[in-house]
């Protein structure tokens, strides 16, 4: 109400009648409605967590405290129920006898707020007596129940906790439908509790129901014939309808790329009297032409750019094939690859496929360290075949590559050491040097090179692991005169170990070994190893030994690579942030022609990873502590760990 001495104002006094009579009247009721609600303060005493943010959750005061229509009425309201709702709140955790002291204490002057305290007491806790779970109906003899039974959480003459017990409702019901039987129920269900004598008995009976079954397979697709199709089919009609294989055959489906769409639809109420179920696919195809086209830049490649065409499906047998092009500022590399894929068994990713490939990059007189000379365009062409299939072996799940192909490299090293010399002396060095001489440094290397190849993965995040590990192993080699101008044997093997530590942080490892079996000659004093360019080993770089320059690394006198390999790296990543880590790292390796001379070269840095929505991002900052004043790089990478 507004009152002082001054007479009324004008406005005022042409208020007459009801109308001033009914301001006067909600004058108190605004003046009312402006001032704020109460405040209100809940102290609980006596319990900690976990018991106490389970009062504050069911605790009506708690929760409603701060709602613009409380007042004094409410207020204790809601203190006269407080007592029942802890008493609720503390039986989860197995306390039916707790003594509650409640006390609601006004405000003592204008301006201050309520305060509620409660003082609690749990007492003793319940503890379970006996637990009876039984499993009856068909599904009772499956040999799987003992062992889930026993991995339960309830244990006779423990607490009893209400969460262990929905725990193993909840296990035993999703274990009965995850290997089919899909009508699962619970016949009994109850916790009987004697707050009196603290103990509590519990009674499960679930009641499996009938197993349900795989039935014929109605497939609705308008590319492929239907033995192909059949082909896809992850199970056998008959074996039973499960999450676990729906999920299976979904993933099979969507891997081949020919559908934009998959529905995979059962109908219990269409069971027959066997309990199958026929399952209907429906698929929509996908756009049968793929185009992409990437510019990137990396610091071991420089800029580059990449395209291809993938065919996602030719024919009513589903082939497809996939031509690209990669070109690089880094030596200006440029490679084209077409790969023709035909599907033998696509329920388990056995297919074949056919490829055909040229490589060509420079190599320069300052890539292999010489003050002056020229450079060389070394190019491959190659073509194979191979047969990709899944192997068991040791136990392991690996995809195996068994491989036939035919390579044609050849470069000039004389152009390369003597092109920036005039014709006739140019001519003159050949004379001198001679044809044997010659042809070692301007080689045609043709072979046919057959190989297999193991690979094995498992990662918890196929972009972002932290725990995972990926193996790779191949063989291969030529047999000179079987369509081949030369012999060697190779064996490539390489790996990455990552680990979690400390919660979200990991730890990685990883490793490359490679042996060649292979004769070397040497002119001028330097060493020419007589096999392809393409399997020669060069290293250093973002993926190997930071703190090098790209391929940099060989050991002793080779120009174009080693024969041999041994690279190793261990890194520690901290986890700072949800999408961000810094890292530190020491790498140690070389690329070789002699054991008992590797010449390892050590780098060492830190680094700052992001982990963005297009994969994993890498900036490393890397010390070459083999090289004199031991100078810095910075490295680039984007892509998965393995």
């Amino acid at each position: 109400m507004f009152w002082n001495d001054k007479p009324p104002s004008r406005w005022y006094t042409r208020m007459s009648g009801k109308r001033g009579l009914l301001l006067l009247l909600l004058l108190p009721l605004l003046g009312r409605a402006a001032a704020p609600p109460p405040t209100v303060t809940v102290e609980l005493r006596g319990v900690e967590q976990p018991l106490l943010g389970n009062i504050r959750g069911l605790l009506s005061l708690e929760q409603r405290r701060h709602e613009a229509n409380l007042n004094e009425q409410r207020i204790r309201r809601l203190h006269a129920q407080a007592e029942r709702e802890i008493r609720t709140a503390l039986q989860p955790f197995g306390y039916y006898s707790p003594e509650i002291e409640g006390e609601l204490i006004p405000p003592p002057e204008s301006g201050m707020g309520w305060i509620a305290r409660y003082q609690i007491e749990p007492g003793e806790p319940v503890y379970i007596e006996r637990i009876s779970i039984e499993v009856v109906g068909p599904g009772r003899e499956e040999a799987s129940w003992p062992a889930l039974l026993a991995a339960q959480p309830l244990r006779e003459r423990s607490v009893l906790h209400h969460l262990a017990y929905e725990q193993t409702k909840r296990n035993l019901f999703s274990h009965a439908t995850s290997i089919g039987y899909l009508n699962a129920r619970y016949r009994h269900s109850q916790i009987q509790v004697n707050p009196a004598q603290g103990v509590a008995n519990i009674e499960l009976v679930l009641d499996t129901g009938p197993l349900f079954r795989f039935g014929e397979a109605l497939i609705e697709q308008s590319l492929f014939g239907e033995s192909f199709m059949r082909r896809h089919l992850t199970y056998t009609p008959g074996d039973p309808l499960t999450d676990q294989a729906l999920a299976q055959l979904r993933r099979t489906l969507s891997a081949t790329g020919y559908f934009s769409r998959i529905i995979l639809d059962t109908d219990l109420q269409q069971a027959d009297a066997d309990h199958h179920v026929p399952l209907e696919i429906q698929l929509t195809p996908a756009k049968p032409n793929q185009y992409r086209a990437r510019l990137g830049y990396g610091t071991d490649t420089g800029i580059g750019l990449r395209a291809d065409w993938r065919r996602r499906y030719l024919t009513e047998y589903g082939h497809h094939f996939n031509l690209g092009a990669i070109a690089t500022q880094e030596k200006n590399t440029l490679i084209t690859d077409l790969r023709y894929q035909i599907p033998l068994n696509p329920a388990n990713r056995t297919f074949l496929e056919l490829g055909l490939r040229h490589r060509g990059k420079d190599l320069g007189y300052d890539d292999i360290g010489l003050r002056q000379g020229d450079e060389t365009r070394i190019t491959s062409y190659a073509t194979e075949g191979g047969l990709h299939r899944p192997r068991q072996l040791w136990g392991l799940e690996l995809e195996e590559r068994i491989s036939l192909g035919y390579l044609s490299d050849r470069y000039s090293i004389f152009d390369l050491l003597f092109g920036h010399q005039p014709p006739e002396v140019r001519s003159y060095i050949a004379d001198l040097l001679g044809p044997q001489a010659l042809a070692t440094l301007n080689p045609t290397f043709n072979a046919l090179i057959p190989g297999i190849g193991w690979s094995y993965r498992r990662s918890d995040d196929p972009i972002f692991p932290t725990d995972g590990e990926y193996l790779n192993l191949q063989l291969r080699g030529a047999l000179d005169g079987f369509a081949s101008n030369l012999t060697f044997f190779q064996t490539d093997l390489r790996g990455v170990l990552t680990r979690p530590l400390f919660g979200r942080d990991r730890i990685i490892t990883r490793g490359h070994l490679a042996y060649t079996q292979v004769s070397t000659e040497a002119v001028l004093g330097i060493e020419f190893n007589q096999m392809p360019e393409s399997y020669e080993y060069r290293t250093g770089g973002d993926s190997s030994v930071r703190g090098y320059a790209y391929e940099s690394l060989v050991s002793g006198s080779a120009i174009t690579g080693g024969k041999h390999l041994l690279v190793g790296s261990i890194e520690y990543e901290k986890r700072l942030l949800e999408e961000w880590s810094i890292a530190a790292f020491y790498d140690l390796g070389n690329a070789f022609n002699d054991f008992s001379d590797p010449n390892l070269k050590a780098g060492a840095g830190v680094g700052a990873r992001w982990y963005s929505p297009v994969g994993l991002v890498r900036l490393d900052l890397a010390f070459a502590l083999d090289d004199p004043g031991t100078p810095w790089r910075i490295h680039f990478r984007i892509g998965p760990e393995f």
